[in-house]
C-alpha cells in the first residue's frame, strides 16, 4: 500500500513543483518589470538571472512534450539518448510553436493565453520534466570520468568548441540588435501579441510569411523579455551542431562525429548568428533533420523515421519561404529512393511523409491566400499594396547578391563563394565564408565511395542547385552545411587514417580541422571587446549605451521616440529596422519600397505631395544602409533617389535636426 501511495503521490508532487516555479517566475516577472533603457548595476544581473531561470523552465517543458511525442512515434531501441534528445528537443519547440500559431488563428494569442499554457505545461508535464532535471544531472556526473579518459587531442578540440559557445551564448543574453530581428523577427511577433491574431500587413511583408519560430519567441515577448527569443535561436544552433555531430557518429564514427563538429564551428559566422534574433537556425535544424530521417529510412525502411522526416519538413517549410526548396528536394530524393525499393512495395511512404509536412505548414499559406491571394506574398506573384514595379525592384535586390547570373558565373560559383564572399552576403558578410575545409570535398572521387557519402553529396548538389537560382546569399545554404560538414569528415578520417602512415603526418588533417576553429574563437572574442557585449550583459553599462554602440541608426530612431511628438511620422529610406522607432517611424523593410516611390516623382511639388499624402513629416537617412544598398542597386534607383533627397536637401526642403556619422533626421519644410 505504501508503495503505490508513493507511487501516486511522486508524480502529484513533481507537478505541484514545476506549477510552483512556472507561477514563482511569471508572479517575479509581473511584479517587477524588466529593466529600463538606462538603468545599470545589479537590476542587469536579476534580469539575467529570471531570464536562464524562465529559458531553462521553456525548454525544460518543450523538450518533454518533445520526448513524449517521440516515443509513440519512435519506438526504436537503437536511437541513443543524446539522439533522442536532439530529436525531442526540435519536436517539442515545434509543436509549442503549432499550438501557439493555433491561438494566432483563432484570435486568443495574448500574454494571458500564453502564461496558461506554460502552467498547463508543467502540471501535464511535471514528471517528464523532473525527470530530464535528472537525466541533466546524471550526464553531468559522468562527464569528470569521462573527461579523465579522453585523449589529449580531443581535449583541446572540445575546450575550443565549448569555449566559442559561450562566448556565443554572450551575444545572445545581450538587447536585440541584429538587423533582421530588428526589421521583424521581433516585430511581428510583438504586433501579433498586440492584436492577438494574424490580420494582413502591407507595410512589413515579412510579418506575413510563414512565422513557426517567431512564434516561439511570443513567449518572453508576452512577459516584456526581449532577451529570450535571441536565447530561443541559440538553442537552435546547439540543435544545429549537436544533430550533426550525433548523426555522424550514428552513421560513420565518434572521430568523424568531432571533425564535423569542430568543422562547422569553424565556421565563423555561424557562432556569431546563433546569438542573434534571427530563424535561420531553426529552420536549417528542421530541414537538415528532415534529411536526416529521410536518409535513416533510406537505410532502415522504418516507417517511423519518414513520418518524423514529414513532421520536420513541415516545420521547416512552416518557418521560411525557403523551406519550399527544401521540401522539393526532400520530394524528389524520396520519389527516387521508392522507385529503386520498389514502388509496389515503398508508395505509401510518400502519403507518410507528405500528409504530416502538408497539414504542418499548409495554414500559413492557405492564410497568405485568404488574405492576398498569393500562398507566397508577396513573391512571384505580388498581391495588394505590391505593383509591379515594386515587386521586380525587390526581386532585383534578392538577385543582386552574388557575383554575376551568366552561365560563367554558375560555373565558377564554388570558387567565387570563397574568393568574392563578401558579394554573397548581407549581414556580417565579411565574415560570411564556408568552411574552408570544404573544398577536401573534390578528394572523393578518389577515396573509398560509400552509399550514405554519395547520397549526402547529391542531396546537397541539388539543393546547391536551387539555390544557385535563387538569392545567392551564403546563408541560405546552412541546410546543407551539416551534410558537407559529415562528408567532409569522412574525407579527412579516411586520408588521415588509411593514407599516411607516419603519425605526425595522420594529425595533420585533424589537426587542421580543430585549428580552423580558433578563427571562429578570434572572432568571437573580437566581436565582444568590440562590442562590449559582456558590460551589457551583466550591467556594467545600460541598454541604451549598448544598442548606441552596436545599432547604427539607435541614437537617431531614440531622438524620434523622445523629440518628436505623436503625430510625426519619419519615413527610413532603406531602412528596415524598426522595433525600436515603432510606431513613429515608417521602416522600409522591403529596402526599395520609399526609393521607388521617390524615384517615380521628378520633381519638388509631385514629391513634395506624397510625403504630404503619406503623412511623413520627417526623413530618416541611415548612411550605413545607404552604403550597403548601393552596392545591390543593379537598376540605379536607390542612388537616384538618395541624389533626389540630397538635392532637395540643398534647396532648403530637408533640414537636419540629429545627425551623427551613421545617421540623420531631417525635417520636411516643403509642403504641398
Amino acid at each position: 500500500m505504501q508503495a503505490r501511495f508513493a507511487l501516486l503521490i511522486s508524480p502529484l508532487r513533481d507537478r505541484a513543483i514545476w506549477l510552483a516555479i512556472a507561477i514563482g517566475l511569471v508572479g517575479f516577472r509581473l511584479a517587477f518589470p524588466i529593466r529600463s533603457d538606462l538603468s545599470v548595476g545589479y537590476q542587469a544581473i536579476i534580469d539575467l538571472a529570471w531570464t536562464l531561470a524562465f529559458w531553462f523552465l521553456v525548454l525544460n517543458a518543450s523538450i518533454s512534450a518533445g520526448l513524449y511525442t517521440l516515443r509513440l512515434i519512435l519506438p526504436d531501441p537503437t536511437v541513443p539518448n543524446y539522439l533522442l534528445i536532439i530529436l525531442a528537443s526540435a519536436l517539442g519547440l515545434g509543436e509549442t510553436a503549432l499550438i501557439l500559431t493555433g491561438f494566432g488563428f483563432i484570435g486568443t494569442l495574448s500574454p494571458i493565453s500564453i502564461i496558461i499554457l506554460l502552467f498547463l505545461a508543467c502540471v501535464v508535464l511535471g514528471p517528464q520534466m523532473s525527470s530530464m532535471v535528472h537525466i541533466a544531472l546524471s550526464g553531468s556526473r559522468n562527464l569528470i570520468p569521462r573527461w579523465r579518459t579522453t585523449p589529449w587531442f580531443e581535449r583541446i578540440a572540445y575546450l575550443l568548441i565549448l569555449m566559442i559557445a559561450l562566448l556565443s551564448m554572450i551575444n545572445a543574453l545581450t538587447p536585440p540588435w541584429d538587423y533582421d530581428g530588428l526589421m521583424y523577427h521581433l516585430v511581428g511577433p510583438q504586433l501579433l501579441l498586440n492584436n492577438g491574431l494574424f490580420t494582413p500587413n502591407l507595410d512589413n511583408w515579412y510579418v506575413n510569411g510563414p512565422f513557426n519560430i517567431e512564434m516561439l519567441f511570443t513567449i518572453g515577448l508576452a512577459l516584456g523579455d526581449d532577451v529570450f527569443p535571441k536565447l530561443i535561436h541559440y538553442t537552435f544552433g546547439l540543435i544545429f551542431a549537436g544533430a550533426s555531430a550525433l548523426f555522424a557518429a550514428r552513421w560513420l564514427s565518434a572521430k568523424t562525429a568531432l571533425y564535423s563538429l569542430a568543422i562547422l564551428i569553424g565556421i565563423p559566422a555561424l557562432p556569431i548568428w546563433a546569438g542573434f534574433a534571427y530563424i535561420d537556425f531553426g529552420w536549417a535544424v528542421y530541414e537538415f533533420l528532415a534529411i536526416a530521417c529521410l536518409i535513416e529510412w533510406w537505410r532502415n525502411e522504418r516507417v517511423e523515421w519518414i513520418v518524423l522526416s514529414g513532421v520536420f519538413t513541415g516545420f521547416a517549410t512552416g518557418s521560411k519561404y525557403l523551406g519550399l526548396m527544401g521540401f522539393a528536394v526532400l520530394g524528389l530524393f524520396l520519389v527516387f529512393f521508392v522507385l529503386r525499393k520498389g514502388i509496389r512495395k515503398q508508395w505509401q511512404s510518400i502519403i507518410w511523409f507528405a500528409i504530416p509536412a502538408v497539414v504542418i505548414c499548409s495554414p500559413w499559406y492557405l492564410k497568405n491566400l485568404v488574405m492576398f491571394g498569393n500562398p507566397v506574398y508577396p513573391l512571384y506573384f505580388g498581391g495588394p499594396g505590391w505593383s509591379a514595379e515594386r515587386l521586380a525592384n525587390y526581386s532585383a535586390y534578392l538577385k543582386s547578391f552574388g557575383s554575376g547570373q551568366t552561365f560563367r558565373d554558375y560555373l565558377l560559383l564554388p570558387w567565387n563563394i570563397y574568393a568574392k564572399h563578401s558579394q554573397f552576403g548581407a549581414a556580417m558578410n565579411r565574415n560570411d565564408i564556408p568552411s574552408l575545409l570544404f573544398p577536401l570535398l573534390l578528394l572523393y572521387p578518389f577515396l573509398k565511395k560509400t552509399p550514405l557519402i554519395n547520397t549526402l553529396l547529391g542531396i546537397s548538389f541539388v539543393r546547391f542547385m536551387f539555390w544557385a537560382f535563387g538569392s545567392q546569399q551564403l546563408r541560405f545554404l546552412m541546410p546543407i552545411y551539416p551534410l558537407l560538414a559529415i562528408c567532409t569528415a569522412y574525407i579527412i578520417d579516411n586520408i588521415s587514417t588509411y593514407m599516411f602512415k607516419r603519425s605526425s603526418f595522420k594529425l595533420f588533417l585533424p589537426a587542421l580541422t580543430v585549428g580552423l576553429t580558433s578563427i571562429s574563437l578570434f572572432y568571437q572574442i573580437q566581436f565582444i571587446l568590440r562590442y562590449r557585449t559582456l558590460d551589457a550583459v551583466i550591467g556594467r553599462e545600460s541598454r541604451v549605451e549598448f544598442l548606441s554602440n552596436a545599432v547604427g541608426d539607435y541614437p537617431a530612431t531614440r531622438y524620434i521616440k523622445e523629440k518628436l511628438e505623436d503625430e510625426h511620422k519619419v519615413m527610413m529610406l532603406g531602412d528596415g529596422r524598426g522595433y525600436y522607432c515603432l510606431p513613429k517611424c515608417a521602416p522600409d523593410p522591403d529596402h526599395f519600397r520609399w526609393a521607388g516611390e521617390i524615384y517615380s516623382r521628378n520633381n519638388e511639388q509631385t514629391l513634395a505631395s506624397w510625403f504630404n499624402e503619406k503623412g511623413f513629416t520627417h526623413v530618416l537617412i541611415s548612411w550605413e544602409d545607404l552604403d550597403f544598398l548601393l552596392q545591390h542597386d543593379p537598376t540605379g534607383i536607390m542612388r537616384s533617389s538618395a541624389k533626389e533627397l540630397l538635392a532637395w536637401k540643398e534647396e532648403g526642403c530637408l533640414k537636419p535636426v540629429f545627425e551623427n556619422r551613421w545617421a540623420e533626421v531631417n525635417v520636411i519644410l516643403c509642403q504641398e
